[in-house]
């Protein structure tokens, strides 16, 4: 959305010029640990798995609802 060229901040302030821009917090956080994260190989092995594992559970009800059982100790 941030841009002085482009994009929404720009559509902004060709309509109004004195619209002030306010970025949020919570993204601006965001993209500071994602920024982090990918700097560390160890890292982004670690969120590699991790996505993997759920990829292979969430592509089948058999196998979540195994993981669901297995965490609720069934």
């Amino acid at each position: 959305m941030k841009g002085k060229h482009q994009g929404v901040q720009k559509k902004f302030l060709d309509i109004n010029p004195r619209a002030l821009y306010t970025p949020c917090g919570c993204h601006c956080l965001n993209l500071t640990l994602c920024d982090i994260a990918n700097s560390c190989e160890k890292t982004k092995d670690f969120f590699g798995v991790i996505q993997r594992i759920y990829t292979l559970f969430s592509h089948s009800t058999k196998r979540w609802k195994f993981l669901i059982d297995k965490q609720l100790g069934h």
